[in-house]
């Protein structure tokens, strides 16, 4: 599974470099190694009978920091293509005190439930910037790959999985400032909503990051929010999910 996502990645890095190799001038490389927590909640139901209302943190104890990996791309300078990879894969387990719904299966109070809670997210996009050295600003345009997975069991009671896969157009705003030319300070927010048929999608994703540059390698650290709010009537499954916490990044710049 692991490879095949890396695979994917590669694929859809390569060809967005390609498509904006004719206008290409710098080419930058950076991964970020992400801290945070997860909160929010979700239900998931089946037959169109609804799910119980799941807080991920009090009822299947995600409480703890995650970390993971993230990757980026970008090929330009000014106008650039730039494509994000970020793959969450979480696991928690935890005593109910109440009866819930997922899916098909109702656990009782005092089951010992285990969870395992995955997501990919997937983002290729143009960027644009206007300004003079020192400070820019501009905007972004794209899609959106979500993939969402999950899965809830306990002993005695079975286990139960749903999945939520969506694409979704994504607009954006990032400032870039430029204090020294070693130090670098980036904002920008992305994000969009998706409405057709039985599904609805809002996706943001904001962060900050302080940068050092020493040419040609850059280190730095930040912080990261995302939030995933999706309703789906057929299945019906809701989901309102946030993860946000400090990151630390780092690449090349060729």
């Amino acid at each position: 599974m692991r490879g095949m996502k890396t695979k994917l990645f590669v694929a859809l890095t390569a060809a967005a470099l390609i498509a904006a190799g004719a206008e290409a001038q710098m080419l930058e490389l950076g991964a970020r190694y992400w801290e945070f927590k997860p909160s929010g909640s979700a239900s998931v139901g089946t037959d169109g009978l609804a799910g119980t209302d799941i807080d991920i943190q009090e009822d299947l104890g995600y409480g703890q920091k995650e970390r993971v990996l993230g990757f980026d791309a970008s090929l330009g300078s000014g106008s650039e293509i730039a494509v994000s990879y970020l793959s969450l894969d979480l696991a928690a387990r935890n005593r109910i005190d109440r009866t819930i719904r997922f899916g098909d299966t109702v656990y009782r109070a005092n089951a010992d439930v285990a969870s395992a809670l995955a997501a990919d997210l997937i983002r290729i996009a143009y960027r644009y910037q206007l300004g003079s050295y020192g400070f820019r600003g501009g905007f972004l345009a794209g899609v959106q790959w979500v993939k969402l997975d999950a899965e809830v069991s306990a002993p005695g009671f079975g286990a139960a999985e749903e999945k939520a896969r969506t694409a979704l157009p994504v607009i954006g705003v990032n400032f870039r400032f430029d204090p020294a030319p070693m130090f670098r300070l980036d904002f920008g927010i992305a994000g969009g909503a998706w409405d057709f048929d039985k599904t609805k999608v809002a996706f943001w994703d904001a962060e900050a990051n302080f940068r050092i540059n020493i040419h040609p390698f850059f280190i730095g650290l930040g912080y990261r929010h995302i939030s995933i709010d999706g309703d789906d009537s057929s299945i019906p499954l809701e989901a309102d999910l946030t993860f946000k916490g400090p990151q630390f990044i780092g690449g090349l710049v060729f």
